[in-house]
């Protein structure tokens, strides 16, 4: 069960007027449409037990929402992020090996934004170990693999 709380624009110098909602009650549509009707709302406290989708194509529904990210030190120490993200630098190939609790990832089978962090260009491929690990690989401007700081987002469509 969905929850949210929307908060609209007071009167003169009247704090804005709280409007709680349950989704159960206005209906998943019902809900969307309230908040993308409420004036100047902003969305606060938002609670999802399940996937947040959106229709990006008319007749199709997508997760709208990433499954794991995080941020990864050049060790490949899981920094923040997501509590389903575990990490490790394998010096023996140059890369990031990532497990991703309970999914079997396939670069088929999700997408993946990563990208360095900091001020040197670099270079960054995402692949899959077997069903069981992402990995990526972070090159130099010569193509040279190197460890380096990192973030990344991974999407289920």
């Amino acid at each position: 069960m969905a929850s949210f709380l929307a908060r609209t624009a007071g009167l003169g110098g009247n704090p804005p007027v709280a409007n709680a909602a349950n989704a159960s009650q206005l209906g998943g549509v019902a809900a969307a449409n309230y908040l993308q009707t409420a004036t100047n709302a902003t969305l606060a406290n938002l609670t999802v037990t399940g996937a947040i989708n959106g229709s990006f194509t008319n007749g199709t529904s997508n997760r709208a929402t990433p499954i794991a990210y995080a941020q990864i030190t050049p060790e490949g120490t899981v920094q923040s992020g997501t509590p389903n993200v575990s990490a490790s630098y394998n010096a023996i190939f140059k890369r990031y090996e990532i497990t991703l609790t309970d999914v079997a990832f396939t670069t088929a089978g999700y997408q993946v934004i990563a990208t360095a962090i900091g001020e040197t260009p670099r270079l960054i491929s995402v692949g899959a170990l077997g069903l069981t690990k992402m990995t990526i690989h972070i090159a130099d401007a010569n193509g040279t693999l190197v460890a380096d700081n990192f973030s990344f987002v991974v999407f289920k469509p």
